[in-house]
């Protein structure tokens, strides 16, 4: 006689379900590893001195003292830049004239909108995203100016994502409030795509890549998929059913 299962068989959705999760919780428990590897890199980027805001070769310089491991280099910009670079919210709206934004200005004067250092294999992407002044009564279309920029780095062969912007602090209603936040370094690809959509150039198929996802999300899917917030991903706290914002 053969073996049977006392349970009956999942089915393929919820399978599929289960193993997301699973990766999801390798993945968290992966950053943990990885953020006690990360604290010396961290106080070594925080103790930056201030002169080294006038040069991009001489930040770089400091940063490959302490360590020429391109992970621990894009983690010590990534913080630098955290510390050092403000959103320009002001500039955003209009309040005042919008801060220069190339390299060596926005390491000068401690303003950006979305770009910086980022250092070692790196490319810009740009898109949508769910951030200040995002409603999700209004959908967003690819004939809109794209509102955001952030970064892919590739470390050992493998493109990953971060928001060095998201991560040094975000706007409350008005105001900009200098917060770290850690989920936008080397974030998940799945959980990136819950709040960034790439889209470059008027080119849809080669921007979709960017999401690095094995099955990229449409702009639609973008537009109708819960908006969660960070700290949702970070405590585990994501719909396993209702994945969907508003109901047609």
């Amino acid at each position: 006689m053969g073996c049977g299962s006392s349970s009956a068989e999942k089915p393929p959705a919820k399978v599929k379900e289960e193993n997301k999760r699973i990766e999801q919780k390798e993945h968290r428990e992966g950053d943990e590893t990885h953020k006690k590897q990360y604290q010396d890199i961290d106080q070594h980027a925080k103790r930056a001195p201030n002169s080294l805001r006038n040069s991009v070769d001489e930040l770089v310089q400091y940063m490959m003292r302490y360590t020429k491991d391109h992970r621990l280099l894009s983690r010590g910009f990534f913080i630098w830049i955290a510390e050092n670079i403000r959103y320009d919210l002001d500039g955003l709206l209009g309040r005042q004239a919008r801060a220069p934004n190339d390299v060596v200005s926005v390491m000068k004067n401690g303003l950006s909108v979305c770009e910086g250092v980022a250092g070692i294999e790196v490319k810009k992407l740009s898109g949508y995203s769910k951030g200040f002044g995002y409603s999700g009564e209004e959908p967003i279309t690819s004939s809109q100016s794209t509102d955001h920029a952030w970064n892919a780095v590739k470390l050992e062969g493998k493109w990953y994502l971060l928001d060095s912007t998201w991560g040094a602090g975000h706007a409350d209603g008005h105001n900009y409030v200098k917060e770290f936040c850690e989920f936008y370094f080397l974030t998940d690809p799945a959980e990136f795509a819950n709040d960034h959509f790439p889209y470059m150039n008027n080119n849809m198929e080669e921007s979709l890549k960017w999401q690095l996802l094995k099955n990229p999300i449409s702009l639609e899917e973008f537009n109708k998929n819960v908006h969660l917030k960070s700290h949702a991903f970070s405590l585990g706290v994501v719909p396993i059913s209702h994945k969907k914002g508003f109901f047609e």
